[in-house]
Formats: C-alpha cells, structure tokens, sequence
C-alpha cells in the first residue's frame, strides 16, 4: 500500500491524504467456512498477517514517507452477508454464530487491538 499512498500524494498533493483516512480493507481467511469449532474460527493466521503487515506499511507511510494518513477502518467488524456470497464469505475481525448471534473476537482482532496499543 504505501507505493499506492506515495503515488496519491505525488498525483494530488496535499496534506490531507484523501480525507485523511483510507476504508474498507479486509481479508477472507482461506477455508474458514468449513471450519466448525469456535476455537478453528478464530485462529485466522492468515488474516492475522494480512492485518498486521497492512497497517505496519501504513504506520511506515506515515513517518518514514511523512504521509498524513488519519485514520484506517477494516472491513469488516464482524462477519455479516456479502453481496454474492451471502453468509459463506467472512470478512470479520468477530465470528458470528447466525444460529444464537453469539460474537467471539477472532485473533486478527485481538492483534489490532494489541498493535494500536503499542503505536498510539
């Protein structure tokens, strides 16, 4: 990403970074809809590594590039129905049970919350 960030600062300079927050990156971990305990859902690895170098490229953007990026939001907070995937798609950073709408934190959750407590 932060090729991408360089790249809009250099098209359009300003010291705003397009509103000053960039929305909506996410990750489907690889097979979790066949997964079928809790505790399998929630170790998502792959997500977690997706997270963790995404916002480390942007937290590097920002004070070795010296781009002035506000804010980031992940898509998405929580499993929930996609446009063609409906219920079989999750994105979230919480897996829902749609039987009792029981949420559980996943891992990719948990490492965010621990990355922005140590960088903010």
């Amino acid at each position: 990403m932060r090729p991408f960030f360089r790249e809009l600062q250099k098209r359009w300079p300003t010291n705003k970074m397009v509103g000053g927050a960039f929305a909506e990156f996410g990750f489907i971990e690889p097979f979790e809809q066949l997964r079928t305990e809790v505790f399998q859902i929630t170790e998502d690895v792959t997500r977690t590594n997706y997270y963790m170098t995404y916002v480390g490229e942007v937290l590097k953007a920002i004070h070795e590039d010296k781009l002035s990026i506000k804010g980031l939001i992940v898509w998405a907070m929580l499993d929930n129905a996609e446009w063609n995937s409906g219920l079989t798609a999750r994105f979230g950073i919480q897996h829902v049970n749609y039987t009792t709408l029981e949420r559980t934190f996943k891992r990719s959750a948990l490492s965010l919350s621990e990355f922005f407590k140590a960088h903010l």
